[in-house]
């Protein structure tokens, strides 16, 4: 009696915790300065990509430091997150929550690791006091956005393609 008790206990608790929207993932990789790999319980792999911020990019300064923060703060740790959306590329966007109840997303922030991306007043004082202690990426003085580098990346390939092609085209024309 007492075991079939139990059981239905945690059945109800567990049908509980699945309804609430929270989930519990333990971090496997880490992609970049905002986007991890997880599991979860059955071993299902999923894609989270941090909301409110914005990392450096590859080839860009500070990129690898903040990929680093968010590795010393979530690699093979258990993450908690809400329910939240899918992006096109079926990438989850989360805010994570790290074992503590310490809020991932506005530490990077907060600590100069990403740019603020939220309207929330919590990531804009974490973005003001990162900027004021010239902490992470605010150390340089003209620090370049991520969302800047890559537009400008973009436009460098689109030049490139329209030099090749006109090139080609002199070359048959002459």
């Amino acid at each position: 009696m007492k075991r079939i008790v139990m059981f239905y206990f945690l059945l109800s608790t567990v049908s509980l915790w699945a309804n609430s929207g929270v989930y519990v993932l333990r971090v496997v990789d880490i992609i970049d300065g905002d986007t991890v790999a997880a599991i979860d319980a059955t071993g299902s792999k999923q894609t989270i990509k941090l909301m409110g911020l914005d990392a450096p990019e590859k080839g860009q300064p500070f990129w690898k430091e903040s990929k680093q923060a968010l590795k010393n703060g979530t690699l093979k740790k258990n993450i908690t997150f809400s329910m939240c959306p899918v992006n096109k590329d079926d990438v989850l966007l989360a805010y994570l929550t790290d074992d503590k109840g310490m809020n991932i997303n506005k530490t990077l922030v907060e600590y100069g690791y990403a740019w603020n991306c939220s309207t929330e007043q919590e990531y804009c004082d974490a973005s003001d006091l990162a900027k004021k202690n010239k902490r992470g990426l605010w150390k340089s003085s003209k620090p370049i956005a991520p969302w800047d580098y890559r537009e400008a990346v973009a436009l460098k390939k689109t030049s490139k393609t329209t030099e090749k092609r006109n090139s080609r085209t002199r070359k048959t024309c002459i």
